[in-house]
């Protein structure tokens, strides 16, 4: 399903939505947005990444196999997280946090935050301005930029509004009440309160914010200032107004704490963002990890060679990272349980957010993985997701290698028939070629990676499994590369058939009657 497609379709229903809910003839409003926030909260929550985008050559892949978003090098594309957060500011002006009402749902103001600084405020490249297509999350892959006389893709209109809009998220309200919701240097004028607002902060390098009254009316108003989740450690907070030190005690489940008071010209509000590094497992569960710091992605650099491409020309695939995909086994693994690994992320002395990594990883470095916030890293290979393994499991690896007194494994396929090898696993066959193995007649070395099932499920003629009354239908019974919900019409059509051919073969099967009826049917119903 084409992702960005179905995206404007979604921030279509929620504006019927808003236009139908005073409608006394027709009024569908509340059918119209749960279909919206629906869409939101699978999209966000199954099938989205840790940088906040979504999809694989502009298409979604399978909620629970996230296995091409790290294999492929169209990774999610700038346009869907540009029109995702269009329905995300829409979705949050008229939501509640079920905690608490007097609050917006927190967490589309966390997802906003997640996506506004890990994929639109990466997909600039800040020496000549040009945007990113496709971002990769295959480690060691990198990301093409557009440039002026070459590239008009739909990226570059959409991302010419992108980094325009950074001040529309900040500042919200609802009626007398004003939300802070972003911590960027800006300043506010809310003209109809007489109010101007100016806030001050080097976040995320730096977790002080300062906001500073420059007008306010003679009137009480409530300032509410979101404490995000990953900020959220105790439930007391620490806020100083004109230098007087206050703990405020956050309520379970509030997001936002209010400063309710008359305000008045030169008031200052100080308050600190505590941020901590931890991790997060992509979200089929495979044994890939990014780092954040706070709600900051960071990733490390893997090399700045055979960047083919990096500014894009005028050709029909020209926004695509073409140059050569780094195997996967050459990236840094990390050795350890995700608590481990961690913890082995040392943040460095420096005004801006560095990190050192000091624990093992395969292949071994010449010196420590720097990360840095993925929206700083440009041109250049990345890995922003890490392959784990336990210490354990790359114990009995090594164990193994050195039993054989080599720096890798052998994978044998003497047992697999030539016909199988050469129908089934070409690409492979003709990559280990490339590489001087001849699967038909010798092992090809390997070492500790990542392994996804690209096989199938063999089924006989009328799609029956190896298994008594087990019946595969469609591509699922024959190759798993595209994922067992692609919706391709070729596959369609080939379910059809063969679910028919099924059905016909079980009901004659249980009037004992084998194959005579069976194939009249068959030819009488597709011939």
């Amino acid at each position: 399903m084409h992702a960005n497609t179905q995206i404007p379709k979604v921030i279509g229903y929620k504006r019927i939505a808003e236009l139908s809910q005073d409608d006394n003839v027709w009024n569908h409003a509340p059918e119209w947005d749960h279909a919206a926030r629906f869409f939101w909260n699978t999209v966000v929550n199954h099938r989205s990444v840790c940088i906040g985008g979504n999809s694989v050559r502009e298409h979604f892949h399978p909620s629970d196999n996230f296995t091409s978003m790290l294999n492929d090098v169209q990774g999610p594309e700038t346009c869907n997280t540009y029109n995702m957060l269009r329905l995300t500011k829409m979705l949050y002006q008229n939501s509640h946090n079920p905690n608490q009402t007097n609050e917006p749902d927190p967490n589309y103001v966390n997802y906003y935050e997640r996506a506004l600084y890990n994929h639109i405020l990466a997909s600039q490249e800040p020496d000549k301005g040009g945007f990113v297509y496709f971002t990769p999350m295959r480690p060691g892959h990198y990301r093409v930029y557009s440039q002026p006389e070459t590239s008009m893709w739909c990226c570059v209109g959409s991302g010419l509004e992108n980094h325009t809009k950074y001040g529309e998220f900040i500042y919200a309200y609802r009626k007398d009440t004003l939300y802070v919701n972003l911590f960027i240097p800006s300043q506010l004028t809310w003209k109809e309160q007489g109010i101007i607002l100016t806030q001050e902060t080097r976040f995320p390098d730096d977790g002080k914010v300062t906001l500073r009254i420059d007008e306010a009316p003679k009137k009480k108003r409530t300032l509410m200032i979101r404490i995000p989740e990953w900020a959220n450690q105790s439930k007391g907070y620490s806020i100083s107004i004109n230098g007087k030190r206050k703990m405020f005690v956050m309520a379970k489940g509030n997001q936002y704490l209010p400063l309710s008071r008359k305000w008045k010209k030169g008031d200052v509000i100080t308050f600190h963002l505590p941020m901590k590094v931890s991790v997060e497992q992509i979200p089929d569960k495979k044994d890939y990890y990014a780092f954040l710091y706070g709600p900051i992605v960071l990733a490390a650099s893997t090399g700045t060679e055979h960047l083919d491409g990096l500014y894009a020309d005028d050709s029909r695939g020209g926004h695509i990272a073409h140059g050569k995909q780094i195997p996967l086994q050459e990236v840094p693994m990390l050795i350890g349980n995700p608590d481990s690994i961690c913890k082995s992320l040392q943040k460095e002395q420096n005004s801006r957010i560095t990190f050192s990594y000091n624990g093992e990883v395969y292949p071994a470095q010449g010196k420590a993985l720097e990360l840095v916030p993925f929206f700083r890293l440009h041109n250049s290979r990345y890995a922003v997701y890490f392959r784990q393994a336990s210490e354990e499991q790359f114990k009995a690896i090594q164990e193994e290698m050195k039993k054989e007194g080599v720096e890798h494994e052998w994978i044998s396929f003497a047992h697999v028939p030539k016909e199988i090898i050469l129908k089934h696993f070409p690409h492979i066959y003709e990559r280990c070629l490339e590489e001087g193995y001849d699967l038909l007649k010798e092992p090809a070395p390997i070492v500790p990676a990542q392994h996804y099932f690209m096989g199938g499920v063999h089924v006989d003629r009328d799609s029956m499994t190896t298994m008594p009354n087990l019946y595969a239908a469609g591509e699922t019974s024959c190759n798993g590369v595209h994922g067992k919900n692609r919706l391709a019409s070729n596959s369609l059509l080939e379910s059809l058939v063969f679910a028919k051919r099924a059905a016909i073969k079980i009901q004659n099967e249980e009037k004992g009657n084998k194959d005579h009826e069976f194939e009249s049917n068959y030819h009488a119903a597709c011939c």
